[in-house]
């Protein structure tokens, strides 16, 4: 099992509430997750943890959504 945390900070509580509405709606429980949760830290800070079943399955993943990180 292989755990990727991701830590997010947001301008304003806005851009928090519409990122993670597209997660949620879009990329959360799929690609192969197993789980995907979240937990907010601060009003526009956000931890986020996907649980894949295996390394290339989080190799997937992370080239799946290497160019919406980029995006930014």
């Amino acid at each position: 099992m292989w755990v990727r945390p991701i830590k997010t900070t947001f301008a304003n509580q806005l851009m928090k509430k519409s990122v993670r509405s597209y997660f949620s709606d879009n990329i959360d429980a799929s690609l192969g997750q197993l789980v995907t949760y979240s937990v907010a830290l601060a009003e526009n800070v956000v931890l986020v943890t996907h649980i894949f079943p295996d390394k290339d399955t989080l190799d997937a993943f992370e080239k799946t959504m290497k160019p919406q990180r980029e995006s930014n």
